[in-house]
């Protein structure tokens, strides 16, 4: 009898063990673990809680285009959705789109019609657009030519950055190509990245919950892997901010029986928002170093797929904003505050520079609303 519980632990321990690696655990773990043992705690007082919700705003796999009704959609219920919601400056859940730069390529006409609806909720607050781009065999040069292409598409000079595929710097196989895109996209005008985390993906850095600078190595792929910590009064370093959004082990969930959910921000059918999800989220405590009390959540999903969308545009979403204006907004202990991926750019900027108070007055700290959207 002892020997076969012993074997069943065994087996569940070694599949616990292979699932962990298939997923790349191994890559963010140890990081985890320091955290835990840190014993990093959450600075007492009012918090300010920076919410952004990032969009991977590109077609469904298969589909060359977003198309009409799906566009229509976002136009359509999306306002409806948030327009009764607001932070503590008054302000409603802000969107950001990275809307995919190589559709220009694919369909131009097409692209533009589906820019410029997204921009008609951009002008009436609801949020950015950014730059999303899938790319793979680029050299320096190839790779450069299509960031131009897709920046006079967008009529952008500044601009935040997710790619496509998660391969940021090449760190997947067949899905970038260039070991230096950390200095291109800098040099073409790129202030921040906001990809990750990766979870399951060999893209997903070694560092954790955290808003750092990763030095490119242009020998050498996924030079974001460490890097140095966004810390106020340090000036800036390296070529790239790397804003990352949660990722950690929720223990208190172990809807897998054998093992707990892993924790990665993600929207989706599969994964709606919850209060335990928020609460996590939170709990990360993603902030400058030296300001605690200006906590970063960034959260995402890839709203053209039709079972995103239902739950974007559901019940579950506006729960969540009830949830985060009910408990982290009460003016004492929380003070929620919007953001775009731009605006929380500036924020954390701002908090470099030393500057404290409210952080909704650095929503245009250093990179200004974009013109193509007002």
């Amino acid at each position: 009898m002892i020997l076969s519980i012993v074997t069943i632990l065994l087996v569940l321990n070694s599949l616990w063990i292979y699932k962990a690696y298939r997923r790349k655990i191994h890559i963010w773990f140890p990081a985890y673990v320091m955290g835990a043992l840190s014993g990093k705690r959450h600075k007492r007082g009012l918090r300010h809680i920076m919410f952004m919700f990032v969009d991977h705003f590109e077609a469904p796999l298969g589909e060359e285009m977003i198309g009409p009704r799906r566009i229509a959609d976002w136009v359509d219920k999306y306002p409806k959705i948030v327009k009764s919601h607001r932070d503590s400056d008054g302000i409603c859940p802000r969107h950001t789109w990275f809307y995919a730069a190589e559709k220009f390529d694919i369909d131009r006409r097409q692209a533009e019609e589906e820019f410029s609806a997204v921009s008609g909720l951009c002008s009436q607050g609801f949020g950015e657009i950014e730059f999303h781009l899938h790319h793979k065999d680029d050299t320096p040069a190839s790779l450069k030519d299509k960031i131009e292409k897709g920046l006079k598409a967008f009529n952008r000079k500044a601009f935040a950055f997710i790619h496509g595929g998660w391969a940021l710097d090449n760190s997947i196989k067949g899905c970038c190509g260039v070991n230096n895109e950390l200095e291109i996209l800098k040099d073409a005008g790129c202030f921040a990245d906001f990809t990750f985390p990766a979870f399951s993906f060999a893209a997903q850095p070694k560092k954790i919950n955290s808003i750092y600078y990763a030095k490119d190595d242009p020998d050498k792929p996924k030079s974001y892997d460490t890097g140095v910590d966004v810390e106020v009064g340090k000036a800036a370093s390296g070529d790239l901010m790397i804003v990352e959004g949660p990722l950690t082990i929720d223990w208190k969930n172990w809807k897998h029986v054998f093992y707990p959910k892993m924790e990665f921000g993600d929207i989706s059918k599969e994964g709606p928002p919850t209060p335990g999800r928020i609460d996590q989220w939170i709990k990360c405590n993603i902030h400058v170093k030296g300001r605690p009390e200006w906590v970063f959540v960034k959260i995402y999903c890839h709203g053209c797929y039709d079972s995103t969308m239902q739950v974007v545009f559901g019940d579950k979403i506006q729960e969540m904003f009830g949830y985060l204006e009910d408990k982290y907004n009460d003016g004492v202990n929380y003070k929620l505050h919007y953001v775009t991926t731009r605006e929380a750019y500036n924020i954390i900027k701002a908090a470099e520079a030393g500057l404290a108070g409210n952080p909704g007055e650095y929503r245009d700290y250093m990179v200004k609303q974009y013109t193509n959207e007002e």
